[in-house]
């Protein structure tokens, strides 16, 4: 988990030392922002499927922090659905979990929503587009702060294509 707070640039909060993962007969895997909490589906065969969804679900954590500080005044109703914001982190939680950083661990790309596949941004589906922009910003050295400003403005302009 170092790794995602190392990608994201954003240190592990002190005042939210647990994570707390209830298994459940749920197979979506919501997570609780307002406690720190997220279930998982009792019946994953794969490490590999555990792991992705632990780290998928870890990075809305570490993600969320980082949102609050370059955004402080945002509901936070805003980072549940169907709000943008929560597609933005759906779709960059799996952008960041296919950085080659978190790949060497998972072994396999992170997958996205389907219904996220089918949204063109510039010809491209929005999640080829995020991750396009991704590589960008590592390949120029940005910081995750100017990424995330940037993503955040080029879903805005795309908001039509989200359901709200």
């Amino acid at each position: 988990f170092c790794l995602l707070y190392e990608i994201i640039e954003q240190n592990w909060p002190t005042s939210r030392p647990i994570i707390k993962a209830l298994i459940s007969l749920n197979p979506i895997c919501p997570r609780f922002l307002s406690n720190w909490s997220f279930t998982i589906f009792y019946d994953y065969r794969k490490l590999n499927q555990l792991l992705e969804v632990v780290m998928h679900e870890t990075c809305h954590f570490l993600y969320f922090e980082k949102w609050k500080k370059l955004y402080p005044k945002m509901d936070k109703k805003k980072f549940e659905t169907p709000y943008l914001e929560w597609h933005l982190s759906e779709i960059l939680a799996v952008v960041v979990l296919n950085d080659f950083r978190i790949r060497k661990l998972l072994k396999y790309p992170a997958s996205f929503y389907k219904e996220h596949q089918q949204i063109k941004i510039n010809g491209r589906p929005a999640p080829t587009y995020f991750q396009f922009l991704y590589n960008k910003y590592q390949k120029n050295k940005s910081s995750f702060n100017d990424f995330l400003a940037l993503a955040y403005q080029e879903i805005k302009k795309e908001k039509n294509n989200f359901k709200i």
